[in-house]
């Protein structure tokens, strides 16, 4: 998973939390992609460095086309939540990659997707790297 957000500097629906946005890509060990709509929030009253600091991401697929169409497909949605150990942040997926994916790793489909239990949460670090190190990396799963 590749992921780049930014600071938010204003909020439709203003909780009080500094909020990000931004985009990502998910790549399957079947070869597939998907480019993905990135949101979070990160604790109130921040100070000067994230350090500690809790950390929510939210991200759904998003076509380019979503606003010339009323309905859409969003999946797959993940969340993640979790804590910075600077410079990495360490997330939880609080089962949302087993709801969002069969065991096949192909993105599951029907009206029961909200309904599947998730497994206990998987561990997730995320750390800089750039997007060519991110590309490299889904090749090589691709491969195996």
């Amino acid at each position: 998973m590749y992921v780049w957000f930014e600071p938010v500097t204003y909020r439709h629906d203003y909780s009080g939390r500094p909020s990000v946005q931004g985009w990502g890509t998910l790549c399957t060990p079947g070869g597939e992609s998907y480019d993905l709509r990135v949101g979070g929030e990160l604790e109130r009253h921040m100070g000067s460095s994230t350090d500690g600091k809790h950390m929510s991401i939210y991200l759904h697929r998003r076509p380019w086309y979503y606003s010339f169409v009323g309905k859409y497909d969003e999946r797959p949605q993940l969340e993640f939540h979790g804590v910075w150990h600077n410079p990495d942040l360490v997330l939880d997926d609080r089962g949302s990659l087993d709801r969002a994916f069969n065991s096949d790793g192909t993105l599951h489909s029907g009206a029961g997707a909200a309904r599947r239990p998730g497994e206990p949460g998987v561990q997730l670090t995320l750390h800089e790297g750039s997007k060519s190190e991110f590309e490299s990396a889904c090749r090589e799963i691709e491969g195996h």
